[in-house]
């Protein structure tokens, strides 16, 4: 839907979403710790629509981020949903990249450090190319948001430097002309 669009970054063409797609994560996530802090971003988020006329589609926006986090927090469940979407066994070795030092962009943001540095758009949470101001503004407000608290209670000096690089990549992206000038530095 156009709600998916422009409150989670998920354009049409990847509806309808799977629950990683939903949470913002890589698909066949397993630290849960990520699964849990990429469903309260994605919540949180879609809560700020909760009243006026936008106020039904998101508590039906919410609805299917609850079911997503508690399928994916679930091993039972995550290991069925997986095997629907073609994942191999569920209980496969741990990425070695979990039991590195403290990883922002990963604990906070769920982006893998096969993903690092992340790109722009992927750092804010949305599809490569996406120009729709909107979206950029958005997802760059969820992410920034969740940084945010983050910073209330932990590591403060890391997530500044991750709000810095935010602003910097939403500057950017919402900008045609240094956009097309990224894209094409991206290729």
């Amino acid at each position: 839907t156009e709600r998916l669009h422009k409150w989670l970054g998920i354009p049409p063409s990847e509806q309808p979403p799977n629950f990683y797609q939903l949470l913002g994560l890589e698909k066949f996530e397993v630290d849960v710790g990520v699964i849990s802090d990429a469903a309260e971003r994605q919540i949180e988020h879609v809560r700020a629509y909760g009243k006026g006329e936008s106020a039904n589609d998101a508590r039906e926006v919410l609805n299917e981020l609850e079911r997503a986090k508690r399928c994916l927090l679930n091993s039972d469940q995550k290991l069925a949903y997986d095997k629907t979407l073609g994942g191999a066994d569920a209980n496969r070795a741990i990425p070695n990249y979990l039991s590195v030092e403290f990883d922002p962009f990963y604990q906070w943001l769920g982006i893998p450090t096969t993903h690092q540095p992340p790109t722009h758009y992927r750092l804010i949470g949305i599809y490569p190319g996406e120009t729709d101001a909107e979206v950029i503004q958005a997802a760059t407000d969820r992410q920034m948001s969740h940084i945010r608290r983050k910073a209330i209670s932990q590591r403060g000096e890391l997530s500044e430097r991750i709000l810095t690089e935010l602003a910097t990549a939403c500057v950017c992206l919402l900008d045609p002309r240094k956009r097309a000038a990224y894209d094409h530095d991206l290729q």
